[in-house]
């Protein structure tokens, strides 16, 4: 595993001893970026999203799935509406969107995390059978485009509207994470009906409800 973070690929000069304190006037430390840049992110993602491409298609040809699901965070910077500025990332934003449109026969799923709905591509939200909604889409464009894929179900979307910040609770353990969900996922998919649920708050409960902990099985 090789890490390629921002952070990692940026080497400061100076040390914590340089830094103003009290409005000194004193040198700060300079951050030098050694070898990461936008324009190298999009040809890594590139080339990894190729790679799995490829490994699919050759698994296909020997009749085997791979049962993969593959996880994109911050979809709307990888695959947006928008046209990308570089070359580089509409290759991204290409491949991702025919990968949703191809990759589904040989065994390859993917999961696109995204805090908007306006922003990612429109043929990708399309291909998706899943969708998961957590708080913050209650408003303006965002509950627009909520609104078009719930079908415009007004019941549901009252709902919705009445989940609670998480973070307006007053401690972690009392916070509630509330989701609605449509496709196939759901009991009620074949009326179309979303399905309301909250998750777990933490690992153990979860382990606990499930009679998983300290099971040795």
């Amino acid at each position: 595993m090789i890490d390629l973070s921002v952070e990692q690929a940026t080497h400061t000069t100076g040390s914590l001893n340089t830094l103003p304190l009290f409005g000194e006037d004193q040198p700060q430390p300079q951050s030098i970026p050694l070898f990461w840049n936008e324009m190298i992110q999009a040809l890594v993602i590139k080339r990894l999203l190729e790679g799995i491409r490829m490994v699919a298609e050759c698994a296909y040809k020997q009749n085997r799935s791979l049962n993969t699901l593959v996880l994109m965070d911050e979809a709307h910077r990888l695959a947006p509406r928008e046209e990308p500025e570089s070359e580089e990332k509409k290759a991204v934003r290409g491949i991702l969107i025919d990968a949703a449109r191809t990759t589904r026969k040989y065994g390859v799923g993917w999961l696109f995390i995204s805090q908007t709905l306006s922003s990612p591509h429109r043929e990708i939200l399309e291909q998706l059978r899943i969708f998961f909604f957590g708080f913050g889409l209650g408003m303006g464009a965002e509950f627009k485009a909520l609104s078009e894929l719930v079908g415009g179900r007004s019941k549901a979307l009252d709902l919705y509207q009445l989940f609670r910040d998480p973070h307006s609770s007053f401690d972690s353990a009392t916070r509630e994470y509330s989701f609605m969900t449509i496709g196939p996922v759901s009991p009620l998919s074949f009326a179309g009906t979303p399905l309301f649920f909250n998750a777990f708050n933490t690992v153990r409960e979860f382990l606990d409800t499930n009679r998983l902990f300290g099971d040795p099985g």
